[in-house]
């Protein structure tokens, strides 16, 4: 979803700005010390002309981005939902979801054991430090949690007042050019009559080996 709203050239460039993994990655691209620094030049790198910006944040991580956004003097002692209104202004969600948690789960646990996160189009090689095992525990565990932040986010909106957009993950791969124009409407982004976007790079990555996952995932749920 985060490449189709690059894709416009005008929703912003969302990357995962405020991950903690990827900050020492940004903080040398960008040359800057302080967390105030880093969060404006992310606010900078992030806003395409027409001054829209947009970031990816999971649930995982939340709770570490507001507590370092805090630690700016003004931001100091305000609540998340106060917060993040004031650090950015004109704030909307834009939530995606999978209706099938189990694939979602498998994906997720191919790629924290084959370090490949992102297949692309051009037919870059993925390169996999080892060959993924399945693992219904794992598996499990994962979709458990998928579900568990989902709520958790379903909570935080309540509490703030938000009413996201929520993008269906099994719709955006079919439509994918017609969920992001959804999406400008819903910003308010003025979109150009005849809007081109940019070629996509990534691609769906569950193959047959997901596929018999599934079927071994769902195997012992059966004889217990």
């Amino acid at each position: 979803m985060a490449e189709a709203l690059k894709n416009t050239g005008i929703a912003g460039r969302p990357e995962e700005y405020f991950w903690r993994g990827d900050e020492a990655f940004w903080q040398e691209r960008w040359g800057v010390t302080s967390y105030e620094e880093y969060f404006k030049e992310a606010i900078k790198q992030g806003t395409t002309p027409n001054g829209v910006f947009g970031a990816k944040v999971m649930w995982g991580y939340f709770d570490d981005f507001v507590s370092k956004l805090q630690q700016i003097p003004a931001y100091k002692e305000m609540s998340a939902c106060s917060l993040l209104s004031a650090a950015f202004p004109n704030l909307h969600y834009i939530q995606i979801t999978r209706r099938d948690k189990v694939r979602q789960a498998i994906s997720h646990w191919k790629a924290i054991q084959t370090g490949v996160w992102a297949l692309y189009t051009d037919g870059t090689p993925a390169m996999a430090s080892r060959e993924p095992v399945f693992d219904f525990e794992a598996i499990d565990a994962l979709a458990q949690e998928i579900m568990t932040h989902e709520s958790a986010w379903r909570d935080h909106f309540d509490r703030c007042g938000n009413q996201p957009f929520t993008v269906i993950y099994e719709e955006l791969v079919t439509i994918y050019e017609e969920t992001a124009l959804q999406i400008l409407s819903y910003l308010g982004i003025q979109c150009p009559e005849h809007l081109a976007f940019t070629e996509r790079q990534l691609m769906q990555q569950a193959d047959a080996l997901s596929e018999e996952w599934v079927k071994q995932y769902y195997h012992p749920k059966r004889v217990l």
